[in-house]
């Protein structure tokens, strides 16, 4: 479906979108919702997050890719900050706790998807004391006021609507592809300006 999202990707890519002439913006936005409803299903490249588009020797659409930022450390370790990437491009940080979003909540502002993620947090640390074990005194109460806790930041995991509470520092140092550009909607939505 050539939805305002993809009509904007497909005209910034026209020169991909266009083989010999022949236009295939239709095929293409078809292809990179496919891709980023299933993001298991597709190939990854380092390009920075845009979709390539694939054509065979006659101009015919093969389908679309997704870059992945640090692809080539698929299989390795990040060289800053140790953490070990997946066989297709993507950090497996160290995770506190993770938890899933409501569909209705994918494409909302960071800060609504961080607060929902807190609460199920909170609500985790009460009923688990082997949760709560992992955290300062201070974290809990931040925790108990819909704070995310200090020294941690939600990380938007790949994997459609999941959410884990990894280390803020090494979150930042660890340049990756995350779940927000994947299913979440991408930048504008990050601050608020897409809802």
């Amino acid at each position: 479906m050539l939805n305002a999202e993809n009509r904007l990707l497909v005209a910034s890519l026209k020169d991909d979108v266009t083989y010999g002439g022949q236009e295939t913006a239709l095929n293409a936005a078809s292809q990179i919702e496919a891709i980023r409803s299933n993001p298991c299903s597709y190939t990854y490249c380092d390009e920075g997050d845009v979709a390539r588009f694939q054509y065979d020797d006659y101009g015919v659409f093969l389908g679309a890719t997704l870059a992945v930022r640090n692809s080539s450390l698929a299989g390795k370790v990040h060289p800053v900050t140790g953490v070990a990437f997946d066989s297709n491009g993507f950090p497996k940080f160290d995770s506190r706790f993770d938890t899933h979003l409501p569909e209705d909540q994918l494409k909302s502002s960071d800060a609504t998807q961080f607060r929902t993620a807190t609460k199920s947090l909170a609500n985790e640390v009460m009923n688990n004391p082997e949760i709560a074990k992992q955290f300062t005194k201070l974290q809990l109460e931040q925790i108990s006021r819909g704070i995310t806790p200090e020294g941690y930041t939600w990380h938007h995991h790949q994997d459609t609507g999941r959410m884990q509470l990894v280390d803020s520092a090494i979150h930042a140092k660890t340049g990756h592809t995350g779940g927000r550009s994947i299913w979440g909607g991408g930048r504008k939505i990050r601050s608020g300006r897409g809802e």
